[in-house]
């Protein structure tokens, strides 16, 4: 597809219809800069390292009923955190992820790697000593994942819709990290 610059006139156009159309663009283009600039301003001030979530790093189990999550979270390195993660219900694996948390010239990124479905990217929106969110308006579900410390041993997280609709809550307890 072409895309015609502001200065440039269509098949068609007199000096009347041409003339609006390119003060409009100037108009959304001075709106977009403008956008641009506030979100670049937004996101500057989250922490762009990765170091930044090494109160992320270890195991957490959640229990509820017959269903267990498991979270894994090494230390980071390399610009990078890898978490997996597991639910087991009723003794049976319904549900795996593999996690990366990348450092990136734009930010953090969080990048969920679930079982049965496609792989997503989410900015980081928070990222500090005891919380980090990440999000992506243009994902299905979720749209907004946070995890954040509730204490020495406790972590939480919350997955939504990025609205006031659809969400869950985790509660983790640290646990002992398995040697095998």
């Amino acid at each position: 597809m072409r895309h015609l610059s502001p200065n440039q006139v269509r098949m068609g156009d007199t000096l009347e219809t041409a003339a609006p159309r390119r003060r409009s663009r100037g108009l959304l283009a001075v709106a977009l800069i403008l956008a641009l600039g506030w979100a670049a301003a937004s996101h500057a001030a989250v922490s762009q390292d990765v170091d930044t979530l090494d109160w992320l790093s270890g195991c957490w189990r959640m229990e509820s009923g017959e269903t267990v999550v498991e979270e894994h979270w090494m230390n980071p390195s390399g610009d990078s955190m890898i978490g997996m993660s597991r639910t087991i219900r009723n003794g049976t694996l319904v549900g795996y992820e593999l996690i990366l948390i990348i450092e990136t010239d734009t930010g953090l990124i969080y990048r969920p790697h679930p079982s049965g479905q496609v792989m997503a990217n989410f900015s980081a929106t928070e990222a500090s000593s005891r919380r980090a969110v990440f999000e992506n308006e243009f994902h299905d579900f979720p749209r907004r994942i946070a995890y954040w410390r509730t204490g020495d041993d406790n972590l939480s997280a919350r997955v939504d819709d990025g609205a006031d609709g659809q969400s869950y809550e985790l509660a983790y307890r640290r646990f002992e990290c398995p040697a095998d």
